[in-house]
């Protein structure tokens, strides 16, 4: 089930352009879990906060998410195509090293690989990130 919410107040008007992306995931999932809740919370409960534009300007790159490994929060900017996706993927097991480059007419990335401008998006996690992710499905939905 995917619960799309805008306009949410601490959460959704947090100030995040230029903010260091530890910084920011912090203060979101903060403010995710100050928040009232009608039931407890599961790992399967996952809450990914997408910016419209990137937000850590500190680097050569400019982020485009963050997500704590296994956990409940991420955030990902619709300003890179896919960030959504490589951060749910960690959310749910999937990781770099498991990340693949293959070849669809133009070299192409799976969902986790790090991100080179000059590749093409293959839109699929790798069969290794599938298993990690079918694996943390399997752990966590009991």
């Amino acid at each position: 089930e995917v619960i799309f919410q805008r306009n949410v107040k601490h959460i959704t008007d947090i100030a995040y352009a230029g903010m260091p992306s530890e910084k920011l995931l912090d203060a979101f999932s903060q403010q995710v879990y100050a928040q009232k809740r009608h039931r407890l919370y599961s790992l399967m409960d996952k809450h990914l906060l997408l910016t419209r534009n990137s937000y850590d300007h500190s680097g050569l790159n400019y982020n485009a998410g963050v997500a704590y490994f296994k956990q409940k929060t991420a955030i990902a900017s619709v300003a890179a195509y896919g960030a959504a996706a490589h951060e749910i993927g960690h959310l749910l097991g999937a990781t770099h090293e498991d990340a693949e480059l293959k070849f669809n007419g133009w070299v192409c990335e799976t969902y986790t690989h790090p991100r080179v401008p000059a590749r093409s998006n293959c839109y699929r996690y790798s069969d290794r990130n599938r298993a990690n992710i079918t694996d943390y499905l399997k752990d966590n939905s009991k």
